[in-house]
């Protein structure tokens, strides 16, 4: 049985036992929010609280597992959506803002004026890829701040790129990691167990944004903290004609 063939059938049984996972998962979550609806005292709103967190995590979870069977079945396609990339750079900043706050963190964001303007690319999957680094790196950030820089690039075969560059003051990683960082069984940064999602993070955002026509760098050293770059592929939308 080849490769590809494996691949294909580990991504349809993925799929599969997902969505059977999410539906008792969605009672669970829609009774948590039901509950909570209701009187409790401060013990009580403590558990529920703890329950719906818990299924939060698991339902990004299973997210998290749907792509990775759809991108090892090749069955991930992409929309081609119009939208100002600054205004979704913001809305994910905004996500993350309150976390980034109650640390005490900044997060700063600047553009070249070339990125204002309408462009044409998958904005969920863009939304997906910037929302896994900003998170990163509010999630490992404990002091300082975090810089966001966004700014267009023309190839010589004349497509245009998108860059997005995510730089936080966290621990850094060691070159050892960083070889291993976008690798689906790479060793993760923080030890201690949280609901802070699979793991699958930065590996999808690498398979994802080279099915959008780029990639996905980092640079980082033990205290220097780390520099995520992503570059996806995009158009312009058609200037309309005047017509008399």
């Amino acid at each position: 049985m080849s490769k590809q063939t494996l691949n294909e059938q580990e991504g349809h049984f993925l799929s599969t036992i997902s969505h059977e996972i999410r539906t008792p998962l969605n009672a669970i979550s829609g009774i948590s929010q039901l509950l909570a609806d209701t009187k409790l005292d401060a013990t009580q709103s403590e558990f529920v609280d703890i329950i719906q967190k818990a299924g939060s995590h698991l339902l990004a979870m299973l997210d998290d597992l749907l792509d990775v069977s759809r991108l090892q079945s090749n069955d991930l396609s992409l929309n081609a959506n119009v939208f100002e990339v600054t205004d979704e750079v913001q809305i994910v900043i905004a996500k993350y803002n309150s976390l980034a706050n109650e640390k005490n963190i900044s997060i700063s964001f600047e553009t070249t004026p070339e990125v204002a303007g309408n462009k044409i690319l998958d904005r969920k999957r863009f939304n997906q890829c910037l929302s896994s680094l900003v998170g990163n790196a509010v999630k490992f950030t404990e002091a300082g701040k975090i810089s966001i820089s966004c700014w267009v690039d023309q190839t010589s075969n004349n497509s245009n790129e998108l860059y997005v560059s995510v730089t936080d003051s966290g621990p850094g990683i060691s070159s050892e990691n960083l070889k291993e960082i976008f690798s689906v069984n790479h060793e993760n940064r923080q030890k201690k167990p949280t609901f802070d999602g699979s793991g699958l993070g930065l590996t999808i955002t690498s398979q994802l944004t080279r099915i959008m026509g780029g990639s996905l760098e980092a640079v980082s050293a033990p205290g220097s903290g780390s520099t995520f770059t992503l570059c996806v592929s995009y158009s312009l939308p058609k200037k309309k004609t005047r017509t008399n």
